[in-house]
């Protein structure tokens, strides 16, 4: 029984962990969709996170295909696939 309930926390701080990430990635893409041209520095600000988290909500956005860079990486923008 001890095992079951210390899994269950598990699962639970894991799933507590996916939603933050989901949400967070949601955000990101907003953003991107309102503003092509934001950079990481505004997303950051805006969403009060890190450059890594950042980073990670990008990287995520784009192995699912719903953004791609287009450009360079300092004066390119996101290009948003619906």
């Amino acid at each position: 029984i001890a095992k079951i309930g210390i899994a269950n926390k598990y699962l639970k701080k894991r799933t507590e962990k996916s939603t933050e990430i989901i949400e967070r990635t949601e955000k990101v893409w907003k953003l991107i969709c309102e503003n092509p041209n934001i950079t990481q520095a505004s997303i950051m600000e805006k969403l009060g996170i890190s450059r890594k988290k950042v980073q990670l909500s990008l990287e995520k956005l784009i192995d699912d295909g719903k953004i791609e860079r287009v450009g360079s990486d300092r004066s390119g923008s996101w290009k948003v696939n619906v």
